[in-house]
C-alpha cells in the first residue's frame, strides 16, 4: 500500500470542500476509471471518531481519464509548475466536518490489479464566527 504525505487542507466546519487532486497508482500511471476499481473515503477527528465514511463512484466526475484543467478551482500557476490539472475530486457533504476542530480525510483507492494507494488531507474545520 503507498500514502503520500498529508495534504495540508482548511474549510468551515457545516459546508462542502472540494478535494481535488491529481493521483498516480503504484506504478507511476495516473489513477483512471479503467485501473481503479473502488475508491472509498473516511473523515477522522483528531481524537479518532469517525465524522463521515463512504463509497465514491470510480468514474467521472470523481474520477477522470484525462486530467482536467478547465476548472476554476484548480489554481493553474505556471510560476509553480503546476498547469496538468487533476484527475481526482470529491465534494464533501455538509456534514462530513460537522463542528469545528481537527480533521483527517482518507481516501482509498483499490486498483484492478488489487494494489492499494491512499491520498490523505488533514486539516482544520473552522466555525463560521472566526
Amino acid at each position: 500500500m503507498t500514502t503520500q504525505a498529508p495534504v495540508q487542507f482548511a474549510c468551515i466546519a457545516k459546508t462542502s470542500v472540494a478535494f481535488l487532486a491529481r493521483h498516480r497508482h503504484v506504478d507511476g500511471t495516473y489513477a483512471i476509471p479503467a485501473n481503479t476499481e473502488s475508491i472509498s473515503v473516511k473523515v477522522t477527528t483528531e481524537a479518532g471518531v469517525v465524522a463521515y465514511e463512504g463509497d465514491i463512484d470510480p468514474t467521472a466526475p470523481n474520477l477522470w481519464t484525462e486530467l482536467q484543467t478547465a476548472d476554476s478551482r484548480w489554481p493553474i500557476d505556471a510560476n509553480e509548475g503546476d498547469d496538468a490539472g487533476y484527475n481526482f475530486v470529491w465534494i464533501s457533504p455538509l456534514d462530513a466536518f460537522p463542528t469545528q476542530g481537527h480533521y483527517r480525510v482518507e481516501f482509498t483507492f483499490t486498483h484492478t490489479d488489487e494494489t492499494v494507494t491512499k491520498l490523505v488531507y488533514e486539516g482544520a474545520a473552522r466555525s463560521t464566527n472566526e
